[in-house]
């Protein structure tokens, strides 16, 4: 029989009762004995230490070190979240459904909520699970809210305040609010247009689906001048207006001046000779010009009388027309008139028209009359 065992779990030498000689026994049961004074349950310094036979009472330092290799941690349910004062600053744990950390600053955060990260105060919370978020980028101050990664996600929302985004000019706080009818019968969208419109003063146009589009002006019926879009001066034409379309009551009045009065103007030369007051100026657009002379309106009978006379009308010094007056049984003439269409052969102008008069020997008389010109 051998004089020494070795036992298992930390390898001492047990002298055989009986079969080691002393000293060695007492050698070897010192140097056993040493070994148990110094054990620590690690390996080869005696059986590790199973659950069964920890019963932890007090608080369990880690002396600075890290717990390494654990699977889980689970914590038990505090009624309500830890107060964050010592000893509890910088601590981990739960309370109802959810985890909670106190920092040192006494701080209580909630880490999870309804199921999910909760955000910091003021953040967004909740968002599903996968690639959906919202975010900040400081730099830009831009907020991005996703569906997916690099997808936008659609914004459902009331009435969006819109404000300038760097320091307020005065007055400060003012704001541009952007919002819905109140009276919608359905929903509707409108789709920004692809580009920017390619000349300034463009108009925002939409058709029926709501596709916004920017329509040129076309600078010749309208035109945009100082952010103001008017129709331009003579834009409109016949092409723009319907048959019959243009009543009396959209008319301007017609004004028709009217010659001083002839008095009582009597001539009986063989020369061409100007009748009193009977001429008169008229600005024309392009139309016919109706020339006339007739009664001064007064109270005096107005006529025209000759035995044999040549009446002429000059327009700016030409002659365009030959009245010959024989009344030999002495009729008188109430008016004469003409139709002049050179304004519309020749287009607009000023021309000026006036009645002369060539007795031819006899006697003339043009008693009270008036003229007047005016474009048809």
């Amino acid at each position: 029989m051998a004089d020494t065992t070795i036992s298992p779990n930390m390898n001492l030498t047990v002298p055989t009762v009986g079969q080691d000689p002393g000293p060695d026994w007492a050698t070897n049961l010192n140097a056993s004995l040493s070994a148990i004074d110094g054990h620590d349950h690690t390996q080869g310094k005696g059986v590790p230490l199973g659950a069964a036979s920890i019963s932890i009472d007090a608080d369990l330092p880690f002396n600075s070190n890290d717990a390494t290799l654990l699977r889980s941690t689970r914590f038990i349910n505090n009624s309500t979240p830890l107060s964050a004062v010592s000893p509890d600053l910088g601590c981990l744990y739960r309370s109802g459904a959810d985890l909670y950390y106190n920092d040192g600053n006494g701080n209580q955060i909630r880490l999870t909520q309804g199921g999910s990260v909760a955000g910091a105060s003021g953040t967004i919370t909740g968002l599903p699970s996968g690639t959906a978020g919202a975010s900040f980028a400081s730099i830009t101050g831009t907020f991005t809210f996703q569906q997916a990664t690099n997808l936008g996600a659609n914004m459902d929302t009331a009435t969006l305040i819109v404000r300038y985004p760097g320091s307020y000019p005065a007055p400060t706080g003012n704001y541009v609010a952007i919002q819905a009818s109140s009276s919608l019968a359905s929903g509707y969208a409108f789709t920004l247009p692809n580009a920017t419109p390619v000349s300034a003063g463009a108009m925002l146009t939409s058709d029926t689906a709501g596709v916004l589009t920017y329509t040129n002006v076309d600078n010749s019926s309208l035109q945009l001048t100082s952010n103001t879009l008017a129709v331009k001066a003579l834009g409109i034409n016949t092409a723009q207006i319907a048959n019959n379309a243009v009543t009396k009551q959209k008319t301007a009045a017609l004004y028709v001046p009217i010659s001083s009065s002839s008095g009582a103007f009597s001539a009986s030369g063989f020369s061409i000779v100007s009748i009193t007051n009977q001429s008169r100026s008229v600005t024309t657009y392009g139309s016919p010009v109706c020339v006339m002379m007739q009664p001064d309106g007064g109270t005096n009978n107005s006529y025209i009388s000759a035995t044999s006379s040549s009446v002429y009308l000059y327009r700016d010094g030409v002659r365009i027309a030959t009245f010959g007056l024989i009344n030999p049984s002495g009729q008188f003439l109430a008016n004469l008139s003409f139709i002049d269409t050179y304004p519309y052969a020749n287009g607009p102008g000023t021309y000026t028209y006036e009645w002369k008069v060539n007795a031819n020997g006899t006697l003339f008389s043009c008693y009270y009359m008036s003229s007047l010109a005016y474009e048809l």
